[in-house]
């Protein structure tokens, strides 16, 4: 998401750089980035620059990434034909020269392509791109950007261009991601001893120093019973007035502990 005063041009760049690494096959490239209306066609033009600027051409440039197999291949191009067919405009960036034979299977290149006018009925906007495909959308609340993050499975990444404002801290405490970066892509990724991984459909745990030693670990529990009858005919009928009892102290014992964790859990005191 592009905040209102986030530099566009500095955005268009860095999101154009992480969305053609490895040519978009990394699972942190963006797929969609969220831009204010009116500043719409400036981050297009920004984005679609520098694309030109570190791929003159595409077809046979030994510095250009294709796509790993042809099942991705057919994928994404059927992602883009889907769009297209349903109303989306669509960028190819690409030399006029090479303009006509992109997409190309032989060689499995596809060209960096912007999707603009993206709806809910096409293929592009619920599934993972996994090449240098990215829809654009305009936004004129930042409202809008937060509900359609959370209609949709958390990302294993999100990011935010822009201060570090109320518009930022809005979108992180009422986003829910496996990690965030601002003003750049990926940076969460590799801070020293911070967690790394996903949430939900994106991934579940994480590691990196500390947190992934203890989540790559298998720690177990070891016990041993000294009491004179086994755990369960503690609890097996039949139970009397000791039993039900002891049941009422463990119970209470509990509710002590959880009340201790969390004071607003204890009810109101009535006159």
């Amino acid at each position: 998401m592009l905040g209102s005063d986030a530099d566009v041009a500095l955005a268009a760049e860095r999101v154009s750089g992480m969305r053609l690494l490895n040519g978009g096959q990394i699972c942190l490239c963006p797929d969609y980035v969220f831009v204010p209306r009116s500043r719409l066609d400036e981050f297009v033009a920004g984005y679609e620059r520098s694309v030109r600027a570190h791929f003159p051409t595409w077809l046979d440039n030994p510095n250009v990434v294709s796509i790993i197999d042809d099942k991705n291949f057919d994928r994404v191009t059927a992602l883009v034909a889907d769009a297209e067919a349903k109303g989306a405009r669509v960028l190819t960036i690409a030399a006029p020269e090479e303009a006509d034979a992109l997409p190309r299977r032989a060689g499995r290149r596809i060209a960096p392509t912007v999707l603009l006018d993206v709806t809910e009925d096409m293929a592009v906007a619920s599934e993972e791109i996994f090449g240098p495909v990215l829809a654009v959308y305009p936004y004129d609340d930042p409202d809008e950007v937060i509900a359609y993050v959370n209609t949709r499975p958390s990302p294993l990444a999100a990011y935010f261009f822009g201060s570090d404002g109320p518009e930022f801290r809005r979108f992180i405490e009422q986003t829910t991601s496996g990690g965030v970066s601002r003003n750049d892509l990926a940076v969460h990724w590799g801070v020293e001893g911070a967690p790394s991984g996903g949430i939900g459909r994106s991934g579940m745990g994480a590691y990196s120093g500390r947190t992934g030693f203890l989540t790559f670990s298998h720690r177990r529990t070891v016990a041993a019973s000294t009491a004179p009858t086994g755990l369960a005919q503690n609890i097996l009928p039949p139970a009397g007035k000791a039993e039900a009892d002891a049941l009422r102290g463990f119970v209470a014992q509990a509710l002590g502990a959880v009340r201790q964790r969390a004071p607003s859990t204890r009810p109101t005191e009535q006159p």
